[in-house]
């Protein structure tokens, strides 16, 4: 009320708090936000760590794999070398012993190394095995009608001309049967059948080895060293029958290398 009297009225009402009380809730709310937003780092951290551990175990299993791979084909060289090592043979040819398609391929190559034999030189026997004398004379009567008419022919004649080759008598040309016996004659062509059926390659092999044990005289020296002797040689271009016949300690080459090496031709 005033002095003189008038009276005057004052109304009090709550205001919103200060600028400063403002920026306080401000700095709050954006603390919170970041703090928000640090969490939401760390799990993305975490998410990256679990990448990088599965991406560096990934690398190790690869990592071993290589190295057991590694120390697997190092075992296998050292296989073979202790093996070469082991081994040692020695080889004198004397029986060579040629396939059915040595004579249908190379008959050329074989008439021309007969026409040197028997010479004091080179004192080579061809062993010619009965099943290949029994396909020869199944060859000159005719092909596999699958086969064209040309080459039927070709083959048809070569069999021929290598049967004639038997008919001559040739001193340094024998047949043998598949038990390593030696015939005079190519007048008989049959023998017994072995109890285990076998494939004409198996039987032309077995020819080899049991020619080879008449002059066998293999030994084991000290430390297991083998020492092997081989006079029988097996002419051949088939592949399969070359790694049964080195499978079989058994000295294999074709026609046209051996007469290289023996320096026939």
């Amino acid at each position: 009320k005033k002095e003189d009297g008038d009276s005057e009225y004052i109304s009090i009402v709550d205001i919103p708090g200060s600028q400063e009380d403002s920026e306080s809730e401000v700095c709050v709310e954006s603390m919170s936000s970041s703090d928000e937003s640090d969490d939401s780092g760390k799990a993305t951290g975490v998410e990256e760590d679990d990448e990088s551990v599965q991406s560096l175990l990934a690398k190790k299993g690869r990592l071993e794999r290589q190295v057991r791979k590694h120390q697997a084909r190092k075992n296998h060289f050292q296989k073979a070398l202790m093996s070469e090592v082991l081994t040692e043979m020695e080889i004198r040819p004397h029986d060579l012993v040629p396939d059915t398609n040595c004579f249908i391929n190379c008959l050329p190559q074989l008439e021309s190394l007969m026409k040197l034999l028997p010479h004091p030189q080179h004192p080579y026997v061809i062993m010619v095995p009965l099943v290949v004398v029994n396909e020869l004379e199944g060859l000159s009567r005719g092909c596999k009608p699958s086969q064209s008419a040309l080459h039927s022919a070709m083959v048809r004649e070569t069999a021929k001309a290598a049967m004639g080759l038997f008919q001559n008598r040739h001193p340094a040309l024998r047949c043998v049967t598949t038990k390593g016996t030696v015939l005079n004659s190519s007048t008989f062509t049959l023998e017994e059948d072995s109890a285990v059926e076998m494939k004409n390659d198996d039987k032309i092999l077995t020819t080899c080895v049991n020619l080879s044990k008449a002059h066998k005289r293999d030994e084991i020296k000290e430390g297991g060293r083998r020492k092997l002797y081989r006079d029988v040689v097996l002419l051949t271009e088939d592949r399969s029958l070359r790694l049964k016949a080195i499978s079989k300690d058994m000295p294999v080459r074709a026609l046209p290398d051996f007469i290289k090496w023996a320096g026939l031709g």
